[in-house]
């Protein structure tokens, strides 16, 4: 997810190199995760009361994960796996939509209700870029865009907004992780979704609409997420060794996101501040996928020193 959205952040940088193999890294793993993600799948359906306890709406990162990648093959030409993608995105949303409802009662991480509208607003990127390359127009798939549109900012207003009222348990949590970055990253989200879709959308007046809609929720996106990095360095700076715990792994995908949100909105309104922030962002991004990398080789390395 993190990877793939940072390959496109690239692409529309025109740093091909950097791109094309984050495009393939992004696919090995996905692939590799998505064998395991199946194998605990089908364990755990031999436990249904073991589903119940997990936070579900986590699911929904294989949702938005599928689309991302859908979205970056279909654009390197790649349509045949990008419609696997589509189907399996919507298929994903359906099962983990019920299996969510069925289990509603349970106690949930608030952050971790932001992951079915980040899959919706993802879904909507890979359906809007499908439409315009294949150059489908529809009144039907302007309403269903428009419908998925509005539905993701209602979400993550929403979920936002609860956030800000109980701010003292939010921002006083002892783990800074990079779901934080996911309240900054999901509104340039929904700028990327929107901007996506008037492409194909003729009516001037939904057009109008959701063009103004998606540079609010871009500069809605952009101020948060310096406020959330601020946000970052006083913790960090005053409490790092002793009182908070910090995983970065998780920015990655907001980070990939503002910085395709900023490029898109450069290309269109040529501010110049704009195309600073998605080469910040997209290196921020890149950056902390290489941090990852070295994280992870050596955790892998000192597992066999010690064997």
């Amino acid at each position: 997810m993190g990877i793939e959205i940072t390959s496109i952040a690239f692409r529309l940088l025109k740093i091909q190199e950097i791109s094309i193999f984050l495009l393939y890294t992004g696919l090995i793993i996905y692939l590799s995760l998505s064998l395991i993600f199946l194998f605990k799948i089908i364990q755990f359906t031999k436990n249904i009361s073991f589903i119940s306890r997990n936070k579900i709406l986590g699911y929904f990162t294989f949702s938005a994960g599928s689309a991302v990648l859908g979205t970056r093959l279909i654009v390197n030409g790649l349509y045949f796996f990008a419609y696997l993608l589509f189907y399996l995105t919507i298929v994903s949303i359906a099962v983990f939509a019920i299996m969510y409802f069925n289990e509603y009662r349970i106690k949930i991480d608030l952050h971790f209700y932001f992951m079915p509208f980040i899959s919706i607003l993802s879904f909507s990127v890979l359906f809007s870029q499908m439409l315009y390359i294949i150059n489908i127009r529809s009144q039907y798939y302007t309403l269903l865009l428009t419908f998925l549109f509005l539905a993701g900012n209602a979400g993550y207003i929403a979920v936002t907004a609860k956030a800000f009222k109980s701010y003292n348990k939010i921002f006083n949590s002892s783990k800074i992780n990079g779901f934080y970055m996911v309240y900054a990253g999901i509104g340039s989200l929904a700028s990327l979704a929107g901007l996506n879709a008037i492409k194909i959308i003729s009516n001037v007046f939904v057009f109008a609409f959701i063009e103004k809609l998606s540079y609010i929720d871009y500069f809605y996106g952009i101020i948060m997420s310096f406020f959330v990095l601020t946000l970052f360095f006083i913790k960090f700076i005053r409490n790092i060794s002793h009182k908070y715990s910090v995983s970065w792994w998780g920015a990655v995908f907001p980070l990939g996101v503002l910085s395709a949100g900023s490029s898109i909105v450069w290309f269109l309104t040529g501010i110049p501040a704009v195309k600073y922030f998605a080469y910040f962002y997209a290196f921020m991004a890149l950056i902390l996928i290489i941090y990852a990398f070295i994280h992870i080789s050596w955790i892998f390395i000192s597992e066999l020193r010690s064997k």
